[in-house]
Formats: structure tokens, C-alpha cells, sequence
């Protein structure tokens, strides 16, 4: 009868300290599964495979020769490292903002990229910068999510008013009045009528906008730039709010230091 009671104790215990064991191994492996992230701003995460990939395409941009100098392809790391913490800045607002880039949403602008190009063109242009699709692909998604937190977050709470747009409309008129003075003293005869014939055909068909439309291309024009003016001050401000961490030992590896 004791015995019966000691082996009930233990397998009391047992079962639970077992239990516990089997957790900590499913914790452990979890932990081993996932890559240890290269950068970390906030809660949003870059793993040294990913930094490789947008890398990939990244260096494409650069002559042959820049790349093959070991001094040179460090330096050019260590700025596209900051491109990239600038990025996971951007993409930790995204994340606060609740913006993403669905699938369908990414093939569809996939495809509108691919009509720009001949049939087998856009293949062969990723060959020839020995970049693969998947990296390509990445890159353009997160462009994507960049330019909704940015549209979003900045240029929605740009204005211009009647005066900006009015100030832009005069320079450019008088900018066009001094060209075409110039252009006309440098024709004389039967080139300055011609001349002549083809600006005023020129002018009939700039007539066919209105001015409602001038006003919106102004505008726009004056939103992409006030927003370019905005961004390194709205990226600054961004920055003070979220913890940035770089994982030296991965960074090492990478920069072969």
C-alpha cells in the first residue's frame, strides 16, 4: 500500500516536470528556427538574408568596377545599412498605421510594370543585372508600403493654397515668354515664319488645357515638393520615437570585419 502511494507521488510530479520539459524544448526550437534579425527598429525586424537580398538589388545601380574594389563595396554597405534602418523606420510607422501591401495589390502593379516592356524584355533586363524576381519583387513591395505611409503621413497634410499655385503660374509664364523671345531672334525669313506657323499651332493645342487643369498639375507638382522638403524632418522626428538596435555580430559577418 505505501509503495502504491510513493508511485503516485511520483508520477504526479513527474508529469508535470515533464510537461515543463517538453515546453522549454518547443520554446528552445522556436527560438533556434527563427534568424537572428540584423536590425531591429521597434518592433519591425531586418534578418542578415533579407539585407542580402535588397542588397542584391541594390548594388546593380554601380558600375562593375566600384564593386570589384573591396573599399569601395564596404563603404557602399555600410550607407546602404542606413538606407535600410531608414526603411525599417518607415515600415515601423506603417505598422503603428495599420498599412500594408495585399498581394493582389502588389501583382496587379507587377503586371502594369510589365506592359512597359516587350514580351520576354522584363526577364531578360533581370538577368542582365543578375538580379532574381523574388529580390525584385521585394524591393518593389516595399517601395510600395514607403509610398502609402508617406502619401499618408505627409503629403496628405500638405496644402497649397490659390497664392502658391498663382506664383508657380507666373514664372512659368514668364519663363516661356523670355524662351520663345530668344528663340524668335534667332530665326529670321522664311525660318522665322515657319517658326512662327509651328509656335502658334503649339499654342492652339496648349489652349486645349484648362485652367483647372494647369491648377491640378501645379499643385500636384507643389505637393511632390513640399513633401521631399518635409520627409528628412518627419523621418528625424520618427526616429527619437523608436529604439534602433544593430546586431554587431551579424553586421561583422556581412562587412567581413
Amino acid at each position: 500500500m505505501l509503495l502504491r502511494i510513493q508511485k503516485r507521488k511520483i508520477i504526479r510530479f513527474f508529469i508535470p516536470f515533464l510537461l515543463c520539459i517538453t515546453f522549454a524544448c518547443k520554446e528552445m526550437k522556436k527560438e533556434e528556427e527563427t534568424p537572428p534579425y540584423l536590425i531591429r527598429v521597434g518592433e519591425s525586424l531586418m534578418t542578415e538574408q533579407e539585407f542580402s537580398r535588397a542588397f542584391e538589388v541594390h548594388k546593380s545601380a554601380y558600375a562593375y568596377d566600384l564593386l570589384s574594389d573591396a573599399g569601395r563595396e564596404k563603404k557602399i554597405r555600410l550607407q546602404f545599412l542606413q538606407q535600410m534602418i531608414e526603411r525599417l523606420t518607415v515600415f515601423e510607422r506603417a505598422r503603428e498605421m495599420h498599412i500594408a501591401v495585399p498581394d493582389a495589390e502588389l501583382d496587379k502593379k507587377i503586371a502594369e510594370i510589365r506592359k512597359n516592356y516587350p514580351q520576354g524584355a522584363f526577364e531578360e533586363s533581370l538577368l542582365e543585372s543578375a538580379i532574381s524576381f523574388a529580390a525584385w519583387k521585394a524591393e518593389l513591395k516595399a517601395r510600395m508600403i514607403m509610398e502609402k505611409v508617406i502619401r499618408e503621413d505627409i503629403t496628405a497634410h500638405i496644402r497649397v493654397s490659390e497664392a502658391d499655385i498663382e506664383e508657380i503660374r507666373k514664372k512659368q509664364e514668364t519663363e516661356a515668354a523670355r524662351k520663345k523671345a530668344e528663340t524668335a531672334k534667332k530665326t529670321s525669313g522664311k525660318k522665322k515664319e515657319r517658326k512662327q506657323d509651328k509656335d502658334d499651332k503649339t499654342d492652339d493645342k496648349k489652349t486645349e488645357d484648362t485652367a483647372e487643369m494647369k491648377a491640378a498639375r501645379i499643385a500636384a507638382f507643389l505637393r511632390r515638393n513640399k513633401t521631399e522638403e518635409a520627409y528628412e524632418g518627419w523621418l528625424r522626428n520618427l526616429g527619437k520615437q523608436y529604439k534602433t538596435e544593430i546586431n554587431d555580430a551579424q553586421w561583422k559577418k556581412i562587412a567581413g570585419s
